[in-house]
């Protein structure tokens, strides 16, 4: 029989990357997952404005630059394509296809990093919030105080169709006002409220909290987005609307990505999916399974229970739509009364259709291309607590060099 084909996805910060220092045998690590024939790619809620080529530039210069003289091959080169790069809105550059050539509103700094990145996946009509803020000066009245505007021959005929958080605002203020306004109508300047206009928002990131030099972690795109919500809901009720109404307008309104989203994962395990026809012998992209390396259980181990709980909900009812299956209504309908047998029979636990994926053993029978069972591992390099919740990791590890080691193991690929 043939050894399991098996990807796996690196988390960055906590892993590779401890503050500004990088891990010394971080590139000879990459060289040995290469030489097993193992199809990786590397993940993170950060990016920072940079493009998916920038990143993979400078994580690998890093890393070299980082190993140590003596090391076995130091300085033989390691090369991290593009292709292995996902970032917090990197999905948007597939995702947003359709919008390519329609009017968004660009939030997140810095601007013209980050404008840059949304002109190379082809947003040509893309709109950076501070820019819309300069055409319209009264819309924020911190920007220039005490300043009269000729507003005569102002022009409200953008006509944006949606807005875009690839980073955290500069200027929170700014960022929460104007997304609403435009939130609430196509002419904000010109008309308050259009109940029939409704557009979407689409975070990057969901994080609360991220951590700097600070010995405190810092709010992080996360809590821009409860902001944001909270204030649209507010604003929603000053204009007078009932609470059916608000809810009506709140529906649907937010599109969220990064982990442990499952269309992040589902956009990853894509691009794991293309790493590994190139390096099969007959073109298949099929992967058996993916080990999801991480130091975060909220996110790096929580997307491996997303992504088997939304692959178990799929296998259950095949008209599951890409990344509308969220965890709790997978779980909810699990919980409803059905047939055992046919279409309509009541999914299967989580644990059940991992264990039948061969997940919880070392078979690869059932796994396809389509849907392969995540597996956490994570690392006490990070954020991660001794002795705390492990997410239901697979195993916990020292380091990302034990991570590897576990997962070449020569069990871990028999079928």
């Amino acid at each position: 029989p043939s050894a399991c084909k098996v990807g796996i996805c690196f988390d960055i910060d906590g892993v590779f990357k401890y503050g500004g220092a990088y891990h010394p045998h971080g590139a000879s690590l990459l060289r040995k997952v290469a030489a097993a024939g193992v199809p990786y790619v590397f993940m993170t809620n950060g990016g920072g404005g940079r493009t998916e080529a920038q990143y993979a530039a400078e994580l690998e210069s890093k890393l070299l630059e980082a190993e140590p003289t003596d090391v076995e091959n130091s300085g033989v080169p390691i090369s991290i394509s593009t292709e292995q790069m996902v970032l917090s809105y990197s999905p948007f550059n597939e995702d947003l296809g359709d919008a390519k050539d329609t009017p968004l509103l660009i939030v997140g700094d810095p601007k013209e990093e980050v404008m840059n990145v949304a002109r190379s996946y082809g947003l040509s009509k893309a709109i950076h919030i501070s820019d819309y803020s300069e055409a319209h000066p009264l819309m924020n009245p911190f920007r220039q105080e005490d300043v009269y505007h000729d507003v005569s021959s102002e022009k409200w005929d953008e006509g944006i169709k949606g807005v875009c958080v690839f980073t955290d605002p500069k200027d929170f203020f700014e960022g929460c006002q104007l997304v609403i306004d435009v939130l609430l109508s196509s002419r904000p300047g010109e008309v308050e409220y259009e109940p029939e206009h409704q557009i979407p928002v689409y975070f990057s990131n969901p994080d609360l909290l991220w951590k700097t030099q600070y010995p405190q972690s810092r709010f992080g795109q996360g809590a821009f987005r409860l902001a944001l919500e909270r204030l649209y809901e507010a604003r929603l009720g000053s204009l007078g609307l009932d609470a059916a109404a608000i809810a009506q307008r709140m529906e649907g309104w937010m599109v969220q990505y990064g982990k442990p989203e499952v269309v992040q994962h589902r956009y990853a395990l894509r691009l794991l999916q293309r790493n590994a026809s190139a390096t099969s012998h007959d073109g298949s992209e099929t992967l058996d399974r993916v080990y999801m390396v991480g130091d975060n259980i909220d996110s790096d181990m929580a997307g491996c229970i997303k992504m088997n709980a939304a692959n178990a909900a799929g296998a259950a009812s095949q008209n599951a739509d890409r990344g509308e299956t969220t965890t709790e209504e997978w779980i909810a309908a699990s919980k409803e009364p059905g047939s055992t047998t046919g279409a309509d029979a009541a999914p299967l636990s989580v644990a059940e259709w991992v264990a039948a994926q061969g997940a919880d053993g070392d078979g690869c029978e059932g796994a396809g291309a389509d849907s392969p069972p995540w597996r956490g591992v994570l690392v006490r390099t990070g954020v991660y607590t001794e002795g705390g919740d492990t997410g239901q990791a697979a195993v916990v590890v020292d380091d990302v060099e034990a991570a590897i080691d576990w997962i070449i193991d020569d069990d871990r690929f028999s079928p």
